[in-house]
């Protein structure tokens, strides 16, 4: 279990990783390489790293839901976009 009783969170090499994030920001990088989202799509993307960067170097429980915030954001954004593709 994390240090904030989170089995997703842990302590690495002096840096908290949230792996449940890290795995939203593979998967948003691949959603938005095949709808071949463009530049907003990367502009959110970068958006949600950087909170999560955030949250690694201050370890700090509103920096890690601002990162959840961000993919959420992003993610809507895809949705909205694929609507739009089909």
């Amino acid at each position: 279990m994390g240090e904030d009783g989170d089995y997703a969170t842990l302590a690495v090499e002096g840096k908290r990783v949230d792996l449940w994030i890290e795995r939203y920001l593979v998967f948003l990088d691949h959603e938005i390489v095949r709808l071949k989202a463009g530049f907003i799509g990367e502009h959110y993307l970068h958006c949600a790293e950087a909170s999560y960067r955030e949250f690694q170097s201050s370890q700090a429980v509103k920096d890690r839901f601002r990162a959840w915030l961000a993919i959420r954001t992003c993610c809507q954004w895809l949705c909205q976009l694929r609507r739009c593709v089909r």
